[in-house]
C-alpha cells in the first residue's frame, strides 16, 4: 500500500512541476519558450526510462524499493534546483536581444529540467515495470496522482505564489521517498529523505509569508529578457501573474494608445499599470469616484467611438481590466455598464487593493462587474445591449503565450461573433479595437474584417458591407507605438445615413481615417472583405490565411499558412513577428520532438547487444507508440475544444486534465479482471475504445451546445460527466499492454515505456500543429486513428484465437 501512494505522490509532484513551469516560463520567457522547453524536459521521464532497461544491474529487482525513494528524492532535489537556477540566471544582457538572452537562460536551466524528470522517469517506470500483476494498480495510482496534482496546482496557486508550490512539490516528492522505504531497512537514506522533507517543507513555509509581506525569499527578478521594475503589488494564479506598477503621485499623458491627435500633448493623468504577465498591461486611472471632469479625455479616444453614436445606452464591456473602458463610458454619460473580466486578482486589484485611487470604480452606481469570461458571460446572461465593447483583449497577452492549445481566446471566432450579434439590440454596435500596421499588411485588421463579414452572412445579413465601419489613428505622440490602432464597429442594423454622416464627420473632426465607409474606402482589401468576399480572392497578394477562424480552428492569432511558413520574407511583412516565430518555433519543436522520439527507440536498439529479443517484438513497440500517441491527441483536442465551452483555457486545461487521468485510472482498475488478465479482451477493449471515441465524436457537440447556457460549475459537470466515459475505456490499453510486455518479454518493460511517454510528448505537439493548421476535428480523429493502428498491432501479438497465462508477480511492492 505504501508503494502505490508513493507512485500517487510522485506522479501528483510531476504534474504539478509540469503545469508550474508553463505558468513561470511564461513570465519569464515567452509561451513559446516554455513549450519548448517543457517538450524537451519531458523527455528526461523517457531517458529514465530507458535508464532503467539499459542499467539492469544498477536497477535489479532486489534494489526497486530504493531506488524508488531515490528517484522520488531525487525529483525534489533537483525541481528546486532548476526553477531557483532559472530565476537567478540574469536573464538580461545589454545590447544582446531579448530572445537570445532568453534562450540563453532556458539553456542553463534545462540540464536541471532534464535531469529532475529523469529521476521522476525512474521512479514512475520502476512502479510501472517491476510489479506484474499489479500493473493496473500502479497505473490506476499513477493518474489519479497526475489528476489530483492538476487539481491542487490550480487550487494553491490561488492562494501562494508558484515558488512556493515548487517548494510544497518538493516536499510532497520526499515524502514519497519515506513511504518507499517504509520497511525497506534504507535507515540512512530514510534519515536523508526526511530531512530533505523537513527543510522543503520550512522554506516553503517561509516562501510563503515571505511572499505576503513582498518581500519574498525567492522571487522572479527577469520578465521577456528585461529586468522587473519593483511593483505595489503582485499576485499569481493559474493563468497569469498581475503586477501593479507605477507612482500613485505623478501625473504623465495617458497611456491610451488610440488618443486623438487633437488631445493637448500638455495633458497629463495619473495612473497606474497593471501588467499582466509582463507582455499585456491595462491602466487604473486615478478616479474619485464621482468627478468625471478630468477624464474627458477618454471620449476622444478611438476604441470609445461608438458611445459617440448611441446615447445612454446599456454597454457591455469585455475585458474589464483597470476599468479605463467602463470609465470611458461614464464620461459619455451611458445609461449602465455591466463588464466582464475573468481574473478575480485583477477585480480585488482594483476594487480593493487600490480602492483609494480607483475609486472603487466597480461599484460605481452605473457599474456592475462580473467575474466571468467575456463571451461565456454574454451567452448565459439572457440580455441585450446597445454596444458591446472588445477593446485591445489578447493583444500582446496572445503573443506572449504564443499560438498554442493554451494561448487563443474564443472570442474571435464565428460562432462567438454569431453569438454577440445576437445579443445586441437592433440598433446595437459590436465594437473591436486592436492595433493597426502601417509600415506592414494589416493582416490582423484583415482577419478581424472577414471574420466580421462571415459572422453577419451567417447570421442571415445578405449585404454586410452596410454593417461594417473602420476607422484608424496613426501614432502622434511619444508615448504610442510605432503601430496604429484601428476600431471596427459592426452594426446589427445597416448603419444609417445619419450613422454614415456622424462617423466621417466626427472622424475627421477627431484626426481618425476612416479607413471603410460605402462611399470613402482607402484600402480595396478591406471593401473586398467587408463585401464577404472570399480572402483567398479579396487578398490573393497577401500570403497570410485571412479565413474568418471558427471553434473548430479558433487560432485567430496565427495568420501564417503551413506552405509559407519557411518563408523569411513573410516575417518583414507581418506585424505580429511573435506570432510568426511561434508558428515556426511549434512546427522545430514537432520535428525535434520526432526526431528524439524515433531515437528512444534507436539508440537503445544500438547499445544492445542481443537484438533478437527486439526484432520479434516490432508488433509491442507499435502497439505502445500507438497508445501514446492516440491518448495525447484525445486529449489536447479536448482541451482546445472544452476551453471554448467552460469560458476559459486553462478550464479546460483543468478539467480535461483531471477528469481524463481520473477516468483513465479508475478504467484500469474496473477493467483488471476481463481486459488485463486476458490477452484476447484486448482487443474487444479496442474496438471498445474506438467506438467509444467515435460516438462521443458524434454527441458531445450536441450535449455542449445544450448546456452551454448553464452557469459554470454546471458547465464543468457536464465535462466530466462526458470524459468519464472516455476515459475508462483508455484505461485498459496501457496496463494490459504492459502485462502482455512482462510476460512475453518482461526485459523490454521498461523501454517500452519510455517509448511510450517519448511518442506521447510528441503526439502532444503535433496535435496542436494539426488542429492549427486544420482543425480540432482532425485532431481529435488523428486520436481515434492510432487506437486502429494499436488494435492492428495487439492482432498481430496475440494471432486469432490463442489465451493468455496468468503470470504471477514477481515482486510485491510494499
Amino acid at each position: 500500500m505504501m508503494t502505490y501512494l508513493g507512485v500517487f505522490l510522485v506522479s501528483m509532484a510531476t504534474l504539478m512541476y509540469e503545469v508550474l513551469l508553463t505558468r513561470i516560463f511564461s513570465v519569464t520567457t515567452w509561451y513559446h519558450f516554455a513549450f519548448l522547453c517543457i517538450s524537451v524536459a519531458m523527455f528526461g521521464m523517457t531517458l529514465g526510462a530507458i535508464l532503467v532497461y539499459l542499467k539492469p544491474a544498477v536497477f535489479s529487482p532486489e534494489k526497486t524499493q530504493r531506488c524508488l525513494a531515490v528517484g522520488a528524492l531525487a525529483f525534489g532535489v533537483l525541481s528546486v534546483t532548476a526553477i531557483l537556477v532559472h530565476l537567478l540566471c540574469p536573464l538580461v544582457c545589454p545590447g544582446v536581444d531579448a530572445a537570445t538572452v532568453i534562450m540563453i537562460g532556458l539553456g542553463v536551466a534545462l540540464p536541471f529540467l532534464l535531469a529532475a524528470f529523469t529521476a521522476s522517469g525512474i521512479s514512475i517506470a520502476l512502479a510501472l515495470t517491476r510489479f506484474p500483476g499489479k500493473i493496473n494498480f500502479m497505473y490506476a495510482a499513477d493518474l489519479v496522482g497526475a489528476a489530483c496534482g492538476c487539481l491542487f496546482v490550480v487550487m494553491l496557486l490561488r492562494f501562494v505564489d508558484p515558488i512556493a508550490v515548487v517548494l510544497i512539490l518538493a516536499a510532497v516528492s520526499s515524502l514519497a521517498g519515506i513511504l518507499f522505504l517504509t520497511g525497506a531497512g534504507e535507515r540512512k537514506l530514510l534519515s536523508a529523505t526526511g530531512a530533505a522533507f523537513v527543510v522543503f517543507a520550512l522554506v516553503a513555509i517561509v516562501q510563503v509569508y515571505s511572499f505576503e509581506q513582498h518581500a519574498p525569499l525567492f522571487e522572479v527578478r527577469w520578465s521577456k529578457g528585461f529586468k522587473d521594475f519593483p511593483n505595489l503589488y503582485e499576485r499569481w494564479n493559474s493563468f497569469s501573474r498581475i503586477r501593479v506598477l507605477g507612482d500613485k503621485q505623478a501625473a504623465a499623458y495617458p497611456d491610451a494608445y488610440g488618443l486623438s491627435p487633437k488631445v493637448s500633448d500638455s495633458l497629463r493623468v495619473k495612473s497606474l499599470v497593471l501588467d499582466i504577465d509582463g507582455g499585456a498591461a491595462t491602466t487604473i486611472l486615478n478616479f474619485d469616484g464621482k468627478d468625471l471632469t478630468p477624464h474627458a479625455y477618454l471620449a476622444d479616444e478611438i476604441a470609445e467611438f461608438a458611445h459617440h453614436l448611441r446615447h445612454q445606452a446599456d454597454v457591455l464591456v469585455i475585458g474589464a481590466g483597470g476599468g479605463k473602458d467602463i470609465l470611458s463610458a461614464l464620461v459619455m454619460g451611458q445609461k449602465h455598464v455591466t463588464a466582464a473580466e475573468i481574473n478575480e486578482n485583477t477585480i480585488n486589484a482594483v476594487n480593493n487593493v487600490f480602492s483609494d485611487f480607483s475609486g472603487k470604480l466597480y461599484d460605481h452606481p452605473k457599474v456592475t462587474v462580473v467575474n466571468d469570461e467575456g463571451r461565456s458571460y454574454t451567452t448565459r446572461s439572457g440580455k441585450k445591449f446597445d454596444i458591446i465593447e472588445i477593446s485591445m483583449i489578447d493583444t500582446w497577452a496572445a503573443t506572449a503565450s504564443g499560438a498554442y492549445a493554451l494561448s487563443e481566446n474564443g472570442l474571435y471566432t464565428t460562432d462567438a461573433w454569431k453569438m454577440l450579434i445576437s445579443h445586441l439590440t437592433d440598433n446595437g454596435i459590436l465594437t473591436v479595437s486592436r492595433w493597426y500596421a502601417v509600415n506592414s499588411p494589416p493582416t490582423e485588421f484583415y482577419r478581424l474584417t472577414a471574420l466580421a463579414a462571415a459572422s453577419l452572412k451567417q447570421s442571415g445579413i445578405e449585404h454586410p458591407e452596410q454593417h461594417i465601419a473602420i476607422l484608424r489613428v496613426m501614432p502622434h505622440h511619444q508615448k504610442m507605438i510605432p503601430d496604429a490602432m484601428g476600431t471596427m464597429l459592426l452594426c446589427k442594423s445597416p448603419f444609417t445615413a445619419q450613422d454614415w454622416r456622424q462617423i466621417k464627420e466626427l472622424g475627421q473632426q477627431m484626426g481618425f481615417d476612416v479607413m471603410l465607409a460605402p462611399d470613402g474606402n482607402k484600402d480595396p482589401i478591406l471593401a473586398a472583405l467587408a463585401s464577404g468576399q472570399e480572402p483567398d480572392v479579396a487578398a490573393s497578394s497577401i500570403p497570410f490565411n485571412l479565413n474568418a477562424p471558427s471553434d473548430d480552428n479558433p487560432f485567430f492569432f496565427q495568420t501564417i499558412s503551413l506552405k509559407h511558413l519557411v518563408d523569411p520574407n513573410i516575417i518583414k511583412q507581418n506585424m505580429n513577428v511573435s506570432n510568426v516565430l511561434a508558428g515556426f518555433l511549434l512546427v522545430v519543436v514537432g520535428i525535434t520532438t520526432l526526431f528524439l522520439s524515433v531515437y528512444c527507440v534507436r539508440l537503445p536498439y544500438l547499445l544492445t547487444k542481443d537484438k533478437s529479443e527486439i526484432s520479434a517484438s516490432t508488433s509491442l513497440f507499435a502497439y505502445f507508440i500507438a497508445i501514446g500517441t492516440g491518448f495525447m491527441f484525445i486529449e489536447i483536442s479536448q482541451i482546445q475544444r472544452l476551453g471554448l465551452f467552460l469560458g476559459h483555457p486553462v478550464y479546460g486545461l483543468t478539467v480535461v486534465l483531471f477528469a481524463l487521468l481520473l477516468s483513465t485510472g479508475v478504467g484500469s482498475l474496473l477493467l483488471e479482471q476481463w481486459l488485463v488478465r486476458r490477452k484476447g479482451d484486448l482487443r474487444v477493449a479496442l474496438v471498445a475504445i474506438v467506438v467509444v471515441l467515435s460516438i462521443y465524436g458524434l454527441v458531445s457537440g450536441m450535449i455542449m451546445n445544450a448546456a452551454y447556457l448553464a452557469d459554470t460549475p454546471t458547465r464543468i459537470a457536464v465535462a466530466v460527466a462526458m470524459l468519464f466515459p472516455v476515459g475508462i475505456a483508455l484505461g485498459a490499453a496501457f496496463p494490459a499492454g504492459m502485462n502482455l510486455t512482462l510476460e512475453k518479454h518482461p526485459s523490454l518493460a521498461p523501454w517500452l515505456w519510455g517509448v511510450n511517454g517519448a511518442f506521447s510528448v510528441c503526439a502532444s505537439v503535433f496535435a496542436v500543429i494539426v488542429s492549427m493548421f486544420s482543425s480540432i476535428t482532425v485532431s481529435y480523429i488523428c486520436g481515434i486513428v492510432s487506437y486502429v493502428v494499436a488494435l492492428v498491432a495487439v492482432n498481430a501479438i496475440v494471432g486469432p484465437g490463442k489465451a493468455a497465462k496468468e503470470t504471477a508477480p514477481a515482486i510485491e511492492p510494499q
